[in-house]
């Protein structure tokens, strides 16, 4: 009998970030690993008319469903702005969930890389104000056709911060817009309370600094009794950039403990 594939990694990206090169490195280390993945770019990237945070969920969860149909297993990795957008995507589409309605497939695990952890009700909003410790790390803008956006190009260093100048200025350079509505709008249900989940915290991260990743976490288990397994990496808040082969090795490890 030939080995049971292993489930298929799908990568959600954050704000700004859609373009395929932005994954690419890390697609190839997966690639040896014989882990299959694959990706998209979510219609708010870059476009005009701005699209609400829905839009984008939509998106996903149309590409997830395509997989779960064909009768795949699905783990869903999301990062940064992701991590609100995925857990909006992925609601419902548990195994053990789609199995009730008699269907195949499903997402079988959740992994969030440096990425938003929310509640129901939470926007990325939610995790800034009075009493928060995040910076903000994006502009807030008005483009020429009078639709209010925010882009990251003034902060790209922040994101990319343990990376050379150069290559800072590299990967700048696919930087896209997003509209409001990706960061303003809440989840209707906080998806990773149904499936489990793990974290990946990146200790050098200027973005989503790692006090607030970890707090998230403990969050999640004091407050609604949910264990996430995490792990950490020393890089900025993009290790698929900056060193995806040790990304690599931390999904290999969460494909373990998956597939025991």
């Amino acid at each position: 009998m030939a080995p049971e594939a292993p489930p298929t990694l799908f990568l959600i990206h954050g704000g700004g970030h859609g373009d395929p090169a932005y994954f690419q490195k890390f697609q190839d280390e997966l690639h040896k690993a014989e882990i299959p993945t694959e990706t998209g770019t979510q219609p708010s990237n870059g476009g005009f008319p701005p699209r609400p945070m829905y839009n984008d969920a939509a998106y996903w969860r149309a590409e997830i469903d395509r997989l779960a149909d064909a009768g795949k297993d699905v783990v869903v990795l999301m990062h940064s702005v992701g991590g609100v957008v995925g857990t909006e995507a992925t609601q419902g589409l548990g195994k053990a969930e789609r199995a009730k309605r008699g269907l195949p497939g499903g997402v079988v695990h959740l992994v969030y890389l440096t990425a938003y952890l929310p509640n129901e009700g939470d926007s990325v909003f939610s995790f800034y104000g009075e009493g928060t410790l995040l910076p903000t790390r994006a502009e807030f803008r008005t483009a020429d056709n009078g639709v209010d956006i925010f882009v990251l190009d003034p902060f790209a260093a922040y994101y990319y911060n343990d990376m050379a100048p150069e290559e800072q200025q590299h990967w700048a350079q696919y930087l896209k817009h997003s509209p409001l509505e990706l960061i303003t709008q809440p989840v209707t249900h906080a998806t990773w309370q149904d499936i489990p989940t793990s974290y990946i915290i990146a200790e050098l991260d200027q973005v989503i600094l790692p006090e607030v990743q970890q707090q998230m976490v403990n969050d999640a288990k004091e407050k609604h009794g949910i264990e996430i397994t995490t792990f950490s990496l020393p890089s900025s808040h993009s290790p698929f950039l900056s060193m995806p082969d040790r990304l690599t090795d931390v999904i290999k490890s969460i494909y373990r403990a998956i597939q025991k």
